[in-house]
């Protein structure tokens, strides 16, 4: 197990860091996403579209890329080395 590569290697944030940093990622494009509505919702003349369309689209681009980046994170390599798959298991007894 010495030759784990850095996916595998600890990081040196705790997991209550990880957490809090997971929450505002998911967190401030939702309440863009949301301010965006309530401003179209508003019908200021010209100010909604200006100010509340673009806030929907940002935040919905930021809320792809965080769940991109999360699923990623939790992505787990396993390549047949690491599994230690049994080359006897094929043959016929």
């Amino acid at each position: 197990m010495k030759h784990l590569s850095r996916k595998y290697a600890k990081s040196s944030h705790s997991h209550s860091e990880h957490l809090v940093t997971l929450i505002l990622r998911g967190a401030i494009p939702i309440v863009m996403i949301t301010a965006g509505i309530i401003i179209l919702g508003m019908r200021l003349s010209g100010w909604s579209i200006f100010i509340g369309l673009p806030l929907i689209i940002i935040g919905s681009v930021f809320l792809i890329y965080t769940y991109d980046e999360v699923s990623r994170e939790r992505y787990i390599d396993t390549s047949s080395d690491e599994i230690g798959i049994d080359e006897d298991a094929d043959k016929n007894i």
